[in-house]
C-alpha cells in the first residue's frame, strides 16, 4: 500500500476522534479546562462558560472517545486525553504561527528553513513581526540594532548581508566577552576587504575571538540568536537581496532554542575560515 493510502487510512481510523474534537469548541474548552486537574460539573461549566446540560453532553462525548473519565463525581483527563490535548496544542500553535505571520512566510523565500524546523514553527508563535512602514522605512533595521545592543553572552549569526552598524554592534558584543560565531558567504567575506580602516583595525584585533564560517551555497536566511532573543529575516521574493523589510523577533526561550537549532543546521554545512585572510588591503577610509 502506498504511503498516500496509509495517510488516508490513518485518517479514516482517526476521523471519529478528529471530528469529535474539532467540530466543537466546547469539547476543546473542556479538555483545556481539565489540564490542571479534576473538576466537578459545576466548576467545569463555569470555567468553559456554558450551561450544565451542554457541558454534561459534551463531556459525555469525550468520555465515549476515551479522552476524559469521571471518578468519584469529578471529570478528569485520561492518560490518553492528556496526550490528545498536548498534541492538539502543538497542532494549533503550528497553524496559528503560520496564520499569524502569513504575510511574512508568503512574501519571502522560505527555502532556507529545513523541513525539521518547519515542523517546529509553532515554537515561534510568541514572536513579533517588525516591518518597515511608509512613515519609518528603517523600522526593521532600527529594532534589530536595538536587539544587538542587548547581547552580553552569546551572538550566533547567519548573515548574507553586511552593514557597518551591524559590524560595530558585533565588535561591541565581542568586547563584552560574548561568545561570537558567524556564518556568512564568500561575497560578504570579500566585502570585509573594503570596509573602512578603523573598523578593519578593530576587527583584526578581535579576529581570534570570533568563530567565522563560510557557507558555500546560496543563503536565503539572515538569522541572529543570542541568550535573550532570536531574529529571523528572509530574502524578499521580489528582491532576494532585500532581507530587512520584515523581521520576526522573539524573546521566548522556545524561539531561541529554535534559532540555535537553525544555526547548528547551517554550521554543520559550513567551513571554518581564518578571518585574517579577509582583512587584507583595499581599505576604505573613515567616513
Amino acid at each position: 500500500m502506498s504511503s498516500s493510502s496509509d495517510f488516508l487510512k490513518d485518517y479514516e481510523l482517526a476521523e471519529p476522534t478528529i471530528r469529535g474534537l474539532y467540530d466543537s469548541k466546547l469539547r476543546l474548552a473542556i479538555i483545556d479546562a481539565l489540564k490542571d486537574g479534576p473538576m466537578r460539573l459545576a466548576d467545569l461549566r463555569r470555567v468553559v462558560g456554558s450551561n450544565a446540560p451542554n457541558t454534561s453532553t459534551k463531556a459525555k462525548d469525550l468520555e465515549n472517545l476515551g479522552i476524559i473519565e469521571r471518578v468519584d463525581g469529578d471529570f478528569q483527563l485520561t492518560p490518553y486525553g492528556k496526550a490528545v490535548r498536548q498534541r492538539a496544542q502543538e497542532s494549533f500553535e503550528f497553524y496559528a504561527t503560520y496564520a499569524k505571520f502569513k504575510e511574512f512566510w508568503k512574501n519571502h523565500d522560505t527555502s532556507g528553513i529545513p523541513e525539521h524546523l518547519w515542523m517546529r514553527i509553532g515554537e515561534l508563535n510568541n514572536s513579533v513581526l517588525v516591518r518597515d512602514t511608509t512613515t519609518n522605512v528603517t523600522e526593521s533595521h532600527d529594532k534589530f540594532v536595538d536587539l544587538l545592543g542587548t547581547i552580553k553572552q552569546k551572538f550566533y549569526g547567519i548573515s548574507p548581508i553586511y552593514h557597518d552598524e551591524y559590524m560595530e554592534m558585533l565588535l561591541a558584543a565581542i568586547n563584552k566577552g560574548a561568545n561570537v560565531k558567524i556564518i556568512t558567504n564568500r561575497e560578504i567575506l570579500n566585502l570585509l576587504k573594503t570596509i573602512r580602516i578603523n573598523l578593519k583595525k578593530d576587527l583584526r584585533k578581535v579576529s581570534n575571538r570570533v568563530e567565522w564560517l563560510v557557507y558555500e551555497k546560496h543563503l536565503s536566511v539572515a538569522y541572529t540568536v543570542s541568550e535573550g532573543f532570536s531574529s529571523l529575516a528572509l530574502g524578499n521574493k521580489n528582491d532576494p537581496t532585500h532581507y530587512l523589510d520584515m523581521d520576526l523577533q522573539s524573546t521566548d526561550p522556545r524561539a531561541i532554542k529554535w534559532g540555535l537549532d537553525l544555526f547548528e543546521y547551517y554550521k554543520k554545512q559550513a567551513k571554518p575560515i581564518k578571518l585574517s585572510d579577509y582583512l587584507q588591503p583595499r581599505l576604505r577610509t573613515a567616513d
